[in-house]
């Protein structure tokens, strides 16, 4: 590699490209399968989703312990690691029988990206960069939005060659550019004997409002904080809206319009491009302005979005819905990321954020339940979506409540 490379910029890179393969297949694709596999087998809408919910209540348990896992071993192992499972996991999704058969598939889909995928990625990126660190979080999960584009193509592989087929070529596509792209992630600069960002000619900088000069906290101590609790509930409000409304349900919601199922499908890819729109002005004024400021903004546009959606009767209405979500989605991953990181130091950043991330998985696994039952009640996915209206609202005043400079001074006695 060329010496006037930062090789931070190579790890951004390779996490970029993870991010498009797991987000396509995984994050936004399993939606796709969400009825074809559901009226083969003959199950019920909150039978189905319970897999779903399940991969949430999965994934809770493991965020503390990969995030633990993660500072022990580093990043690299992890994604090695879930990048295998997630394969395999496709590939015996396409081989089920049964209902048993099924929810096993889904706990090897959901151990994959729990292990490989947001938390051990976003702990590498932390470290590599201090003063461009929503920059390098903005541009690695762009990567999400360009994953959106192979949505579409799931769509039409299961109208084809049926979701089975489908499914396999998932698997395969996921070990095949995923594997390689792993083998270029570094844990930390000082393993490639370099240095992070701020000593890469950016001795002069002046802290921005999100890089204040850092102090690395341990896991107790952030548990102790309010402020803690008070992100986490926030992470628990946004996590139940955005499973319900856009990772299982919206398709079937969007399909229970009449609106065609490869259609219904492209509203992922409307979402997911607002959101690597987001990400992209993220990238080059995101370092400029705190990031508990521009999340609140971003969820009352998700709370607006969701109420369009509940409100929509056709394809082009619920399109205002696809660039509000998409807007909040896009930015507010790497937004909680940077703030925590802030907050409480990148030293044990995986382990604290990965306990964070199981208040955002309690939210994830109601949402599909709810949105799975009010379906099989109603017959239609609005009530639900009015539930989300009130969940999300909730998130705006708790994430203004948080004071950056009180994890001193308010720690719970």
């Amino acid at each position: 590699m060329p010496k006037n490379i930062y090789y931070g910029w190579v790890v951004v890179a390779a996490a970029w490209g993870i991010h498009i393969i797991t987000a396509g297949t995984y994050v936004l694709g399993l939606g796709v399968l969400f009825n074809p596999i559901r009226n083969e087998m003959i199950w019920g809408a909150a039978v189905t989703a319970l897999a779903f919910s399940l991969r949430q209540f999965e994934t809770g348990i493991l965020s503390p312990v990969v995030g633990f896992l993660v500072d022990r071993f580093g990043a690299r192992k992890m994604v090695f690691s879930g990048v295998f499972i997630l394969g395999l996991g496709f590939l015996l999704l396409g081989q089920i029988q049964n209902l048993w058969q099924f929810y096993v598939a889904f706990l090897f889909l959901s151990i994959g990206p729990s292990v490989g995928y947001a938390q051990p990625l976003n702990a590498t990126v932390v470290k590599w960069f201090t003063t461009n660190r929503v920059r390098a979080m903005s541009l690695m999960w762009t990567g999400g939005a360009i994953g959106s584009l192979i949505v579409p193509v799931i769509a039409i592989l299961v109208e084809r060659s049926g979701w089975r087929w489908t499914t396999t070529v998932c698997g395969l596509l996921v070990w095949f550019v995923g594997i390689p792209l792993a083998s270029f992630i570094r844990n930390a600069p000082e393993e490639s004997s370099s240095v992070a960002d701020n000593a890469q000619g950016n001795e002069s900088r002046k802290p921005t409002p999100n890089h204040d000069p850092e102090e690395s906290y341990g896991v107790r101590d952030a548990i102790r904080s309010r402020m803690f609790w008070t992100i986490g509930l926030a992470q628990a409000s946004f996590s139940f809206c955005s499973s319900m409304a856009l990772t299982v349900n919206l398709v079937p919601y969007l399909e229970s319009l009449s609106i065609p199922r490869t259609q219904a499908a492209s509203m992922v890819t409307v979402v997911m491009m607002a959101a690597g729109c987001m990400r992209i002005v993220l990238s080059i004024i995101g370092d400029k302005y705190h990031p508990k400021n521009v999340l609140a903004l971003l969820y009352f546009l998700c709370t607006c979005g969701i109420l369009i959606l509940s409100l929509a009767q056709n394809y082009w209405q619920a399109i205002p819905f696809a660039i509000l979500y998409g807007l909040c989605h896009g930015g507010s991953t790497i937004l909680i990321a940077t703030f925590v990181s802030t907050l409480f130091g990148t030293r044990k950043f995986a382990s604290i954020s990965g306990i964070l991330h199981t208040f955002g998985i309690i939210g994830g696994m109601l949402g599909p339940v709810v949105g799975g039952l009010m379906f099989d009640v109603f017959e239609t996915y609005r009530p639900a979506y009015i539930i989300g209206i009130f969940m999300m609202a909730m998130a705006i005043p708790l994430i203004l409540s948080v004071k950056p400079k009180d994890v001193d001074n308010e720690v719970i006695k």
